[in-house]
């Protein structure tokens, strides 16, 4: 049985492999009892195994405004007293400073390009001079998923 595991579903988990071993095979077999085979025969991991991927920290940019950091979250920011909406937050990776903030109605692209275009307007935090004065060229990341228009 470990066998056609081995040959036919190497890379599927014990539950799907359960089922295919009982459509295709006509093999009945308990996921749980064929997840204790899998991890004996080394074709699974069981969760504490899993999680001891130790990812590396990403160093901070030397150069303020070097890289800014952009990320957004809907929340009911105003309780009742207003609409569900997003916060738009841009952070200087070299110092953690917060650049600006805004809220827009929705988390998109077109909402990410209005909030830096409001940032180099006068009287704003300024994103688009911090990089070009200290000679540095701005880059911008998007934390977790990319915004969608």
């Amino acid at each position: 049985m470990l066998a056609i595991v081995r040959e036919w579903y190497w890379d599927f988990g014990p539950t799907l492999a359960a089922e295919k071993l009982r459509e295709v095979h006509g093999i009945t077999l308990g996921r749980e009892t064929l997840r204790l085979w899998m991890i004996e025969a080394g074709l699974w991991l069981d969760r504490k195994q899993r999680r001891k991927r130790v990812h590396q920290p990403r160093s901070r940019r030397d150069c303020v405004g070097e890289l800014v950091q952009v990320d957004g979250c809907e929340h009911w920011w105003f309780e009742d007293r207003g609409p569900q909406c997003t916060l738009l937050v841009f952070i200087d990776d070299a110092t953690g400073r917060l650049m600006h903030l805004q809220f827009v109605e929705s988390e998109s692209t077109f909402a990410y390009f209005h909030a830096a275009r409001a940032t180099s307007k006068p009287g704003a935090s300024r994103l688009r001079s911090t990089a070009t004065s200290t000679g540095c060229s701005a880059s911008i990341i998007r934390a977790r998923l990319a915004a969608t228009a």
